[in-house]
C-alpha cells in the first residue's frame, strides 16, 4: 500500500502530510487468519474512548442491555435477534445512544495533551491515520474492521 501512495501524486503533494501505512510483522495461521506483532504503547480505539466514558453512565448502558441466559455474546445475540422486534431494537439503541456523550474520542486526546496545538496536532494525525487505513481496507477488501481492530498509538499518553 506504501507503494501504491507513494505513486499517486494526489497523495503526496508537496503541501500535505506524506501519506504512508504503519506495518508490522504477521504470522499467518491460514488464509484468512493470522497474528499480528506486539505493538508497544497502542491500545484498541474502543478501549481508549470507554477509558473516558464516566462510570455512572458506563452503569447506564449496562443496565439497557437486554439480559438472555447465555453468557456467549454470539448466542446472547442469536437469542436477541429471535426475541426483539425492529422496534425494541430501536427503543435501547436510542437509549443508550441518548446517554452516550458525543466527544469521548475528544476528550480522550484531550487527556493526552497540555496545549491546545498538541491536540490539534494529535486530532489531525488521527483523521488522516484513520481515513488513510480506511482507504486502503476499502482497497484491499479488508473485513473485519470494528473499534477493536484498530489500534491508537498513546506514546505521548
Amino acid at each position: 500500500m506504501n507503494d501504491f501512495y507513494d505513486n499517486d501524486s494526489n497523495c503526496n503533494q508537496s503541501n500535505s502530510a506524506h501519506i504512508t501505512v504503519q506495518t508490522y510483522e504477521v504470522i499467518p495461521i491460514s488464509t484468512k487468519l493470522g497474528i499480528i506483532e506486539w505493538l508497544d504503547n497502542t491500545r484498541p480505539l474502543k478501549e481508549f474512548i470507554e477509558a473516558n466514558y464516566a462510570q455512572a453512565k458506563h452503569d447506564i448502558i449496562s443496565q439497557a442491555k437486554p439480559t438472555t441466559k447465555s453468557t456467549s455474546n454470539t448466542i446472547m445475540y442469536a437469542e436477541l435477534f429471535i426475541s426483539l422486534t425492529k422496534a425494541q431494537v430501536q427503543d435501547e439503541f436510542n437509549k443508550i445512544q441518548s446517554v452516550t456523550p458525543s466527544d469521548l474520542l475528544r476528550r480522550a486526546y484531550y487527556k493526552m495533551t497540555n496545549s491546545y496545538e498538541g491536540f490539534d496536532t494529535l486530532r489531525r494525525q488521527f483523521i488522516t491515520s484513520f481515513a488513510v487505513l480506511c482507504t486502503s481496507h476499502y482497497i484491499l477488501s479488508i473485513g473485519d474492521r470494528h473499534q477493536s481492530n484498530f489500534l491508537i498509538d498513546t506514546s505521548s499518553e
